[in-house]
């Protein structure tokens, strides 16, 4: 059952009757009178669907009870009740009502939304108008499920703001749910069945209660609503139930190959207890992934009921936490999802994923409104760990473990390699070169296109060589890279030639990086790919990610991604032309190393689920 407050029942004889009756009650015991606000409507609201429970000895629990009359009267009628408050401030006036009364009731002082009760103790909870003074909102409502025995009843009410119907709500007075919030985190709630699940909102009176309720004060313009669950019975089950887990949106099938290699590492880790929900940019490639539950990363309905019906939240891959290329993706658009997490009461875990250190101050209020109160970090690197901790998360959150890439198990394949050279064949003298260019930022800037042209037709006239242009990104678009890669090509005075623009599978990009003599990157995964297929890299600087990636891997330093260090990418290519194998052996000892930090990834999150499951 659901409903919105409605004028003509608070005005009807019934809901009257019920109020003279409850006033009454409340004047010989001192305790709160309402004749003008909302509780007119709630109390008897409430009351006509909890009567005919039999209320002798039914274990009641009233939250936020302050003076209110209602509690009193059912232990007055032979219930057990008890009180909670967050402050004992009324506990002077509740010890005379029940001296004086003799009435079964007891009270205990509550610090948030956790309850200081045993599991499925009591018949009935009761909340009037507090759930808007919660943040933790899902929190509240799993302890109430939680506290309620099986089958028992829960009855509360609730101010109700709907914004584009010009309502208002004062800052002061909480954060009150609209409708379709209540709607995607408490009637859908996986513990609680409405007493009438075809009920819907009576959204012809609100209107008229609105009016009514400016009458009571000024600041009083939203709506007010009341619900009735009772708690679903608990089902024997054979086996322990899988945890649902909801990822976050960190570009998964988005068309990124780097993306897509983090994943099959992450997969290869997952443990099979676990019932995931993937936000991704295109379900078709998720079911050819072999992802059974894909939601539409911009369907924020069916994203919202994933998070709110999840026992945690995962960010898996990538770098969520970043602002080089902008605030809109992915730092703020995943910001809304962790508020209503965090909301909820749902802890959110971050695993193997990168973390930029923040600058600007309208990116640090987005971490530290929405990121900061994340409950566990494992990040790729130390830097990582050093940003989030100057950023302010509390050092025992953080654990520093590796890109899930390394996790992937990604070898050359030497059949697919050796038929992707005979199609792209070149002269045996000839050194091949992979490129990858990223467009980015730097899209339509011709002094960065000719700076790079000029670098790799230096490289290709001093050793003989010739460029092969990757796409990781094979989006189209100026911002990716097939775009830059053709821009530079056409500055070059030496023949090159643009790999087809497709998405490959990680094995497959690995497959034809084999055949090449070198690589030049200026992607964090196609540096990871080169070193997978056995090919030396040359990884130019590109943001703090790509910066870290090259410290751990003790890979030179040969310009960045606007203004490539031509005098050091040449001397080092001649390097790695002279003698691969050397020059490959310390990135490949150092990338073996992070193989074995990247299954630390899930420790904390496992650690927490083993924990709340206990």
């Amino acid at each position: 059952m659901k409903a919105l407050a409605s004028v003509s029942e608070l005005e009807s004889g019934s809901f009257r009757s019920f109020m003279a009756w409850l006033n009454a009650f409340a004047q010989v015991h001192g305790l709160r009178v309402h004749t003008s606000w909302s509780k007119v409507w709630e109390y008897p609201w409430v009351w006509r669907h909890i009567s005919d429970l039999p209320l002798h000895g039914l274990k009641v629990l009233d939250i936020g009870s302050e003076l209110s009359p209602f509690p009193w009267f059912l232990a007055s009628l032979g219930a057990s009740v008890w009180i909670v408050e967050k402050d004992l401030t009324f506990a002077g006036a509740w010890e005379r009502v029940k001296s004086e009364g003799q009435f079964p009731v007891e009270w205990k002082e509550v610090d948030g939304a956790t309850l200081p009760f045993a599991d499925d103790f009591f018949d009935l909870v009761l909340s009037f108008s507090v759930l808007e003074h919660i943040p933790e909102k899902g929190r509240a409502i799993a302890e109430a499920a939680r506290v309620l025995k099986p089958s028992g009843r829960l009855a509360l009410t609730f101010d109700i703001c709907e914004l584009n119907r010009g309502m208002s709500y004062p800052a002061w007075g909480g954060e009150p749910l609209n409708m379709a919030e209540f709607d995607s985190w408490i009637w859908q709630h996986p513990q609680l069945d409405p007493i009438d699940p075809s009920a819907s909102w009576n959204t012809g009176d609100l209107t008229d209660f609105v009016k009514w309720n400016l009458q009571a004060a000024p600041h009083h313009n939203y709506a007010v609503g009341g619900a009735v669950f009772v708690k679903r019975p608990r089902r024997v089950v054979s086996s322990v139930r899988k945890h649902r887990v909801h990822v976050l949106d960190t570009g998964l099938c988005s068309g990124n190959i780097g993306d897509d290699a983090m994943y099959l590492g992450a997969a290869a880790c997952l443990p099979p207890d676990l019932d995931l929900a993937f936000e991704v940019h295109d379900r078709q490639k998720a079911a050819q992934s072999g992802l059974e539950r894909a939601l539409d990363w911009r369907d924020v309905d069916a994203v919202r009921m994933s998070l709110l019906s999840s026992d945690a939240v995962l960010i898996l891959t990538d770098t969520p936490v970043m602002e080089d290329w902008g605030l809109d993706w992915p730092l703020r658009s995943n910001a809304w999802k962790l508020d209503c997490c965090h909301r909820a009461g749902i802890p959110v875990h971050a695993a193997g994923i990168g973390v930029d250190l923040l600058r600007t101050p309208e990116a640090l209020d987005i971490f530290k409104k929405s990121y900061l109160p994340i409950s566990s970090w494992t990040v790729r690197s130390p830097q990582c760990r050093a940003a989030l901790l100057e950023m302010g998360v509390p050092a025992e959150r953080v654990s520093v473990g590796a890109d899930w890439v390394w996790l992937a198990g990604l070898k050359p394949d030497a059949r697919a390699g050796e038929e992707w050279r005979t199609i792209n064949e070149t002269d045996s003298s000839v050194r091949r070169v992979g490129v990858n260019l990223v467009g980015e930022i730097w899209a339509g800037n011709a002094a960065r296109t000719r700076s790079w042209a000029q670098v790799l037709d230096r490289l290709s006239q001093e050793y003989g060589a010739h460029c092969f242009f990757f796409c990781n990104e094979p989006r189209s678009g100026d911002y990716y890279d097939a775009a830059i890669a053709g821009q530079v090509m056409g500055c070059m005075r030496t023949p090159a030639t643009l790999v087809p623009n497709l998405c490959y599978h990680p094995a497959g990009m690995v497959a034809m990086l084999s055949t090449m003599d070198l690589t030049v990157s200026l992607r964090y995964h196609f540096t990871t790919f080169s070193l997978s297929a056995g090919v030396p890299c040359l990884s130019v600087a590109r943001g703090q990610k790509m910066q870290s990636l090259n410290a751990e891997l003790n890979l030179p330093f040969v310009g960045d991604a606007y203004q490539p260090a031509e005098k050091e990418l040449l001397t080092e290519a001649g390097k790695a032309f002279a003698d691969p194998r050397d020059y490959l052996r310390p990135a490949i000892i150092a990338a073996n190393g992070l193989t074995i930090r990247a299954r630390n990834n899930l420790a904390l999150f496992h650690y927490s689920l083993n924990a709340n499951r206990r």
